[in-house]
């Protein structure tokens, strides 16, 4: 783990993106700029306000003493990472793209709490490839991308694969690392807030009887208990007929209905045909708009970091998928991925609200 104190927190904010039509960096999301938000979160995570680094930032970055010019403009991220690197003072720099909004201080902490003296670089990472904008450099790597900005080698990723880079996934890899190009982009942004679809999603995997739903069962309880709103899916790949026969909602459907909804004192009920086109988005939207977790059992969300319930004796199902990022099991497994006791769902709850940087009016157990 690298020393908060050996740490000092760049904002990459080069691109004003004016084919937009405005200055994308001071776009106001959640009541503050994309400029702000990055901010806001460096400092979150080491304690202090970080630098910004780019080209026509005055008016719009409050401290002109902070601010470092790209090495080279017109460069793209190259420019500013060459800068930032000779002028960092520490031993390692953290650095986030001011056009990433959806980026969490727990997943830039993370990069923090991974790095060892032998790392050079460390990156967020959803697939293959490393997010250079999101990620933990070594400042002695500073000249190491001024030779490659100097010979005009201005992509990222190879640099990545010439020095060697530390892979770490984020709570959300399908959406955190979203960052905004274009102006629908925007409109997806401020869509995505009306409908809170920023709610954090987690699988519980594993083999058939494994103990799944005991665990899920379980850490439902402890999160509801300190004050989470928490929803579930059961994923299966069996055909089910979820109605019953006979029933006057199952009669509607098999009349035409595309939907039957039972309302009773208390609780409602849906059976509905599912088009092919459903995406979890619209899942948002019908059931899940406000909830702070959705944990999913099974495989249904592919986009959802797992947590894997492995049975004595057996090794995990998924080891090596960069997107298992814990195990239950009885016995600790060799290195990878956090471990967590079958019978300790508090500690397991502990863990699932720093990595999602879930926020409710019930206390932690003590």
């Amino acid at each position: 783990m690298a020393e908060i104190s050996e740490v000092t927190g760049y904002v990459l904010a080069g691109g004003q993106a004016t084919r937009m039509g405005r200055d994308k960096r001071i776009f106001e999301l959640r009541g503050r700029t994309l400029l702000e938000h990055a901010a806001d979160l460096l400092q979150e995570v080491l304690g202090k306000r970080p630098f910004a680094v780019g080209d026509n930032l005055a008016g719009i970055w409050p401290d002109t003493g902070s601010i470092i010019a790209d090495a080279r403009p017109g460069c793209g991220p190259l420019g500013g990472l060459a800068a930032l690197l000779t002028d960092c003072p520490t031993r390692w720099a953290l650095v986030a793209a001011a056009d990433m909004p959806l980026l969490r201080a727990s997943d830039l902490r993370q990069l923090v709490e991974r790095a060892s003296a032998a790392d050079r670089v460390l990156a967020l990472s959803a697939g293959v490839r490393p997010e250079p904008l999101a990620a933990l450099y070594r400042s002695d790597t500073g000249e190491f991308w001024r030779r490659r900005l100097e010979g005009g080698n201005y992509k990222l990723d190879p640099g990545f694969r010439e020095l060697g880079w530390v892979k770490v996934v984020p709570a959300e890899p399908g959406r955190v690392l979203f960052n905004v190009n274009r102006a629908e982009d925007l409109e997806w942004l401020r869509d995505l807030e009306e409908t809170r679809v920023m709610t954090a999603h987690l699988s519980i995997v594993g083999r058939k009887n494994s103990g799944k739903t005991t665990l899920m069962t379980g850490l439902i309880e402890e999160l509801v208990r300190r004050g989470y709103s928490v929803g579930t899916v059961k994923h299966t790949s069996h055909d089910h007929e979820f109605d019953t026969p006979g029933k006057d909602s199952w009669r509607h459907r098999q009349a035409g209905s595309i939907a039957a909804v039972i309302i009773a004192p208390g609780r409602w009920s849906c059976h509905a045909d599912q088009p092919d086109k459903s995406t979890l988005h619209d899942l948002h939207r019908t059931l899940f708009q406000g909830r702070d977790l959705v944990l999913w059992e099974g495989r249904g969300n592919p986009e959802a970091p797992k947590v894997e319930c492995v049975p004595p004796a057996l090794p995990p199902l998924n080891d090596g998928d960069p997107g298992l990022v814990a195990v239950v099991s009885a016995t600790a497994p060799a290195g990878g991925p956090a471990w967590f006791k079958p019978d300790d769902t508090g500690a397991l709850a502990d863990w699932v609200v720093e990595r999602f940087g879930l926020t409710a009016g019930a206390p932690d157990r003590a």
